[in-house]
């Protein structure tokens, strides 16, 4: 039997994303099934999600571990290891077991945002071959959340869940917590597979954002649904929740970069200065540089329902009902229009199956390497849409933490905290806070980065021009 702690002996650096025999033969509903191309390489790079209830009232240990043994009925995964099929020469999950949790506070509680982070950054540790997944309970004591008294913290490997799918989890886990019900019974599987995210299999959560559906369509006017340039200078703040460097700029600031969507052109900017100002304050442990984006177009077709003619939520993807993150790759010496075209072409990907999406996408390794929290960015208007319902959890921060086994660890863009009384907060962990006038020199940065482009054409200017703007306005 080979697990998750030798999956590596099996996995060369360069394995080819395709498994050596027809995708169609996984099949999602077995319990021993083979593992997705997709969930085989964000195994073998460690990457990870950790979601944290903030509890903001006494938490009675042995309800919540009810609650907790509860929902992994509901929602069980498939196995808690893999193991190496010699014959299809390829990962499947071991058969399905059943894994009892008994809450109990760990030793030493949180009394900052920085030692929450470097407890995120340690969720690997916690997953091994015997757990794909982790629930635990730690006190919180942190000044900037007064009434926060513990989190309820959920470990898990990003190819089974995802932090929308989380949420729900955390809502249902308030369901139960606060319910009439002793919790004996042991329930039937909602799902047999947790590839697909719980979200999936609740149609009702998709129509029931209506301020969410509001962003998701201004979100995507900025992924390429817009044709007239002149039309995105209103919209330009919606890219601080992703993570981005964006201010109110006016559009006839801002080039195009010729033969691409208008927002592949904007994304590219933004990627070539956030590239830029990491060889600048040399914060890049390679030679190369890797950035994150996502794509929300997906999201708005499940919302409208108007893409998938007969969608089957019991049976699509997760990844179908998610946002789409891209990476960006390249070095000092990769021209924006590079950039561009990169951008571009992945988004045409998105056009494809989930699965085969996911095959090309998945060839790219990221991961995050520190975890700098600036408390004081943004808050978007989801009140009473993405809270977590009624019951002791009554926020929840997210993180993502990866780390590929070939390579150094490289940064991931944002988290957030999902509130029902305060909207979601969106955390920029991938530069350091800036003061309002280091704020104003790096916008200027971005306007002399345009006028290049103007002057000299984007496939003339290289992320190693945008590194000497830096070097002669920051001060």
């Amino acid at each position: 039997m080979f697990t998750v702690d030798n999956l590596y002996d099996h996995i060369s650096k360069d394995v080819s994303a395709y498994p050596p025999f027809s995708i169609g033969d996984i099949t999602l509903e077995n319990p021993a099934r083979f593992l997705t191309t997709h969930e085989v390489k964000q195994t073998t790079r460690n990457q990870t999600i950790c979601e944290i209830g903030l509890v903001e009232e006494d938490l009675d240990l042995e309800r919540a571990s009810k609650a907790v043994n509860h929902l992994m009925h509901l929602y069980p995964f498939l196995s808690y290891g893999v193991q190496f099929d010699a014959e299809h020469k390829w990962m499947r999950y071991l058969p399905q077991e059943v894994h009892t949790y008994n809450l109990a506070f760990e030793e030493t509680p949180l009394s900052s945002f920085d030692e929450i982070g470097n407890y995120v950054a340690a969720a690997t540790d916690v997953l091994h071959s015997q757990k794909l997944s982790h629930w635990s309970v730690v006190k919180i004591e942190v000044p900037e959340l007064p009434t926060v008294r513990a989190g309820l913290v959920f470990k898990v490997y990003h190819c089974l869940m995802d932090g929308v799918a989380i949420m729900q989890l955390l809502k249902k886990f308030n369901e139960l917590y606060v319910s009439a019900s002793e919790l004996l019974e042991i329930p039937s599987p909602i799902q047999v597979t947790n590839f697909r995210s719980i979200m999936s299999c609740q149609p009702d959560f998709q129509s029931s954002q209506q301020p969410l559906k509001k962003s998701a369509l201004n979100l995507s006017k900025l992924t390429g649904q817009f044709k007239e340039e002149n039309q995105f200078g209103s919209k330009l703040k919606y890219l601080d929740q992703i993570g981005v460097l964006c201010h109110h700029y006016r559009p006839e600031q801002i080039c195009r970069v010729p033969g691409v969507q208008y927002s592949y052109s904007l994304c590219s900017l933004y990627i070539a200065q956030i590239a830029a100002y990491l060889y600048f304050n040399k914060d890049l442990t390679s030679e190369d540089f890797q950035t994150l984006m996502m794509d929300l177009r997906r999201d708005l077709a499940l919302l409208n329902s108007g893409r998938y003619s007969n969608l089957d939520f019991d049976k699509i993807l997760g990844q179908a009902a998610q946002p789409l993150f891209l990476i960006s790759k390249g070095n000092i010496n990769t021209s924006v229009q590079d950039i561009a075209l990169e951008l571009q072409h992945k988004f045409e990907m998105s056009k494809t199956t989930s699965e085969v999406k996911w095959q090309q996408i998945v060839q790219n390794e990221v991961g995050p390497s520190t975890f700098k929290l600036n408390i004081d960015i943004i808050m978007c208007s989801n009140i009473g849409k993405m809270d977590l319902g009624v019951g002791p959890l009554a926020h929840m921060i997210g993180f993502s933490s990866a780390h590929h086994i070939w390579e150094k660890p490289i940064l991931y863009p944002a988290n957030s905290i999902h509130s029902g009384k305060f909207g979601v907060f969106v955390f920029e962990w991938d530069f350091k806070i800036y003061s309002k006038e280091q704020q104003k020199l790096n916008d200027l940065v971005f306007l002399q980065m345009n006028q290049l482009i103007i002057e000299r054409g984007a496939e003339n200017v290289l992320v190693s021009d945008v590194v000497k703007i830096y070097e002669s306005v920051w001060k």
